[in-house]
């Protein structure tokens, strides 16, 4: 590659292929983002790697420094930086008076955040590199192509890398493939599997790194949002550089920031085995050409159109085919029913979920479940539990209750209603069985910021929550408290106020072996 002399300065600019790519993709990338600042650190408790380097808000450090304590890990400060807008840049955004800035942490053991601020402050690229766990291979590439060449981008680098030797002069576009771990191409999305810039696109060491922290994050509770992660990574991506831009084409998102400047045209092509269902169309990489109408394109179609029939023999009355029944087995139920989990959020359908809720109902009777979504849960249940169930829903979302008019229990709609329900009538002594998420009931679950819960306030609400619960019981009733495992990890900084409100009301805590989601049961009264 041959280099101009100038630098653009650093931009990202990001340009969606349609709003429902950007409707179903930019919060799953929001929450890719959060579950990853909270790998980083939690691979260093796992043994994963020595040391961790993250860029954190001034008012979030004090929280960050008691979660990591409990790990057994300190935080060490050692820098500021401003703040920028993009989750990557090449350079860090100097601090200006006056104006937000971040700060610089090392998270480890007192050891080996000593080490890392001691190399950081030497500019020991080869110990900082070792101290943060990166592969060997990688940290003689960035230091030859990072530190050495001055390179922004290491991109065009990895091709090299990969094949061995510099591609020839006339050769600028090239074809590439290897593990989703190993592609570093999204980065500027802030998605990623490794914390470093690999030296190829299917370097071992990068790829067995990846997968350990994936490892981790599904540990910690971020199950869904490591596969969204893997399916991003999978998919086809085009990398094109010239003038110092770089264009990163993705099936749902064009990505344009600054690259190293070049009077030519480079150009990356990654091949993928998958492709989103908001994907566009389009004639060329990376994305799938649109679909063809066989029948109409056809030519024995065309022909019969320029051969019309002029005379029709009559046709025999054909006796009526009976219905097809409805999927009987559990696997069929969900298959059958994927597009509306993915209206819930679920990208892979939770079999283990539901089969435990299976479980714990333990009775026949009327079931409502407080915060019902669409009623794909009460749907299974009335399915498949050998008890006869009459389902009743609220939720607070009206398209959710209108899909569950519609296509859930169309023969129900009186039972599925709209309303806030921590707020809405629940008559009393009408059902038998009763679902409840405790959190739905205390303000601070709905105080999210980029899908973290920023605290519980508690005092008390959990408990007038389950007297109202009760209060709707019949006689010989059972409620069932349950939480899902992701929510659970989201107010781990408050679980002593959530397990304080709990404690008082005695339940018993029963956690499926699948350990999605966790029931909080009470004896029938």
């Amino acid at each position: 590659m041959t280099r101009l002399d100038f630098r653009l300065p650093e931009f990202t600019r990001y340009a969606w292929v349609s709003d429902a790519a950007r409707q179903v993709w930019a919060p799953r990338i929001e929450r890719i983002g959060a579950a990853w600042a909270e790998i980083e650190w939690r691979s260093v408790a796992a043994g994963v790697r020595p040391c961790a380097h993250r860029i954190v808000d001034p008012s979030a450090l004090d929280a960050l420094t008691v979660r990591v304590a409990e790990l057994g890990l300190t935080v060490t400060r050692f820098g500021e930086v401003g703040v920028s807008a993009a989750p990557y840049s090449s350079a860090a955004a100097p601090v200006l008076p006056g104006q937000p800035f971040a700060v610089r942490v090392a998270i480890g053991t007192p050891a080996a955040t000593a080490a890392f601020c001691a190399a950081w402050e030497a500019s020991d690229q080869a110990k900082i590199g070792q101290a943060l766990g990166y592969p060997d291979c990688c940290q003689r590439f960035f230091q030859r192509v990072w530190v050495e060449e001055h390179c922004i981008d290491t991109t065009w680098a990895m091709v090299a890398s990969a094949s061995g030797e510099r591609p020839q002069p006339e050769l600028r576009s090239r074809r590439v493939d290897g593990p989703p771990e190993a592609n570093i191409l999204l980065r500027w999305l802030g998605i990623r599997a490794v914390p470093h810039l690999p030296c190829r696109f299917d370097c071992p060491g990068t790829v067995a790194l990846g997968r350990k922290l994936l490892a981790v994050g599904r540990d910690a509770g971020f199950g869904i949002e490591m596969e969204w992660l893997l399916q991003l990574l999978s998919w086809p991506v085009e990398w094109s550089a010239l003038h110092g831009i770089a264009e990163i084409r993705t099936p749902i998102v064009k990505i344009s920031t600054t690259t190293d400047a070049t009077a030519e045209r480079y150009e990356v092509q990654r091949d993928g085995d998958g492709y989103p269902a908001e994907g566009a169309r389009g004639l060329h990489f990376p994305y799938r050409p649109p679909e063809r109408l066989r029948v109409l394109s056809s030519l024995g179609f065309r022909r019969g159109l320029e051969n019309p029939l002029t005379e029709v023999a009559p046709v025999a009355p054909v006796a009526p085919v009976a219905p097809v029944a409805a999927p009987a087995t559990p696997e069929d139920w969900f298959t059958a029913r994927a597009p509306l989990f993915s209206q819930n959020g679920y990208r892979a359908l939770p079999r283990s979920i539901y089969q435990a809720f299976l479980q714990v109902v333990d009775r026949p009777g009327s079931i409502l479940e407080l915060g019902c979504g669409n009623g794909l849960l009460l749907r299974f249940l009335h399915d498949h539990s050998p008890h006869a169930l009459d389902c009743c829903g609220i939720d607070i979302n009206p398209e959710a209750i209108r899909t569950a008019h519609t296509q859930v229990f169309p023969q129900r709609t009186h039972a599925f209603v709209v309303g806030d329900v921590r707020t809405c009538e629940l008559p009393p002594g009408q059902h038998t069985l009763l679902l409840a998420n405790p959190l739905y009931a205390d303000p601070g679950y709905y105080e999210q910021q980029s899908g973290q819960i920023q605290r519980l306030y508690g005092d008390g609400f959990i408990a007038r929550y389950l007297q109202r619960c009760r209060d709707a019981l019949a006689k010989g009733g059972r409620l069932i408290l349950f939480s899902y495992a992701e929510q659970l990890r989201q107010i781990a900084p408050f679980r002593p106020v959530f397990d304080r409100e709990l404690a008082a009301l005695s339940p018993q805590i029963v956690t499926p072996p699948s350990a999605e989601v966790t029931f909080f049961l009470f004896p029938s009264d």
